[in-house]
């Protein structure tokens, strides 16, 4: 549980797929809104906009997203000679890629797609990840987001005299649990380990766990 799953290795003369992945709504960041697509031969020109189903459809040529904030006919995903291109139709939200919005994209393998609230990936995968990818149970893999937890500690030190504050820090840690008293426990150490000196600037710190 909480590992990232590794594709498999690419391999000399192995066919490559297209996959088009529906990863998370930005409306609700922890829903399972995951699903994927896989762009085989006659599956472009593409049409992606708004749907009515609860979750993404594939239906004939058109990719339709439950998504409120996307148009009836969002954008087009068409092959050219140049590769897979991604097209705005007009959209009122427009159409992003990798951050920036595009009137035409010709796509890579990672791109990341916005429409609407909803966060698509352009990948093109060698057959072999596909197939790992279809044989998996869904509670061997699970794409978007991963639940995390992150807990933080802070160190305050004043003179007892005077309150005036002579080390003050903090450390933090990112996790899927949140950690235990020996996590906290090499926080705190973290967040001493320059002590009397904080450091000025953020940085990672290794230390390591008791057992």
């Amino acid at each position: 549980m909480g590992e990232t799953w590794s594709e498999p290795p690419a391999r000399s003369g192995q066919a490559e797929v297209r996959v088009l992945a529906c990863v998370l709504s930005y409306d609700d960041l922890l829903a399972d809104v995951a699903a994927w697509f896989r762009l085989g031969a006659g599956a472009l020109p593409l049409s992606i906009g708004r749907g009515e189903a609860a979750r993404a459809a594939l239906v004939g040529g058109e990719l339709r997203l439950p998504d409120r904030w996307m148009s009836g006919g969002h954008a087009l995903l068409r092959s050219t000679a140049a590769g897979d291109v991604l097209a705005d139709l007009g959209s009122r939200n427009g159409t992003w890629v990798n951050g920036a919005r595009i009137a035409a994209h010709a796509l890579s393998d990672g791109d990341l797609i916005e429409v609407g609230h909803t966060l698509l990936c352009y990948r093109r995968v060698p057959e072999a990840a596909l197939l790992a990818l279809q044989q998996a149970s869904a509670s061997d893999v699970r794409l978007g987001p991963t639940r995390t937890v992150s807990a933080e500690v802070a160190v305050l030190l004043r003179d007892r005299r005077t309150g005036q504050v002579l080390y003050e820090t903090r450390a933090s840690n990112e996790s899927l649990s949140g950690g235990d008293g020996t996590t906290f426990a090499a926080m705190f150490e973290a967040a001493l380990k320059d002590f009397p000196q904080p450091a000025v600037n953020p940085r990672r710190v290794a230390i390591p766990l008791a057992k």
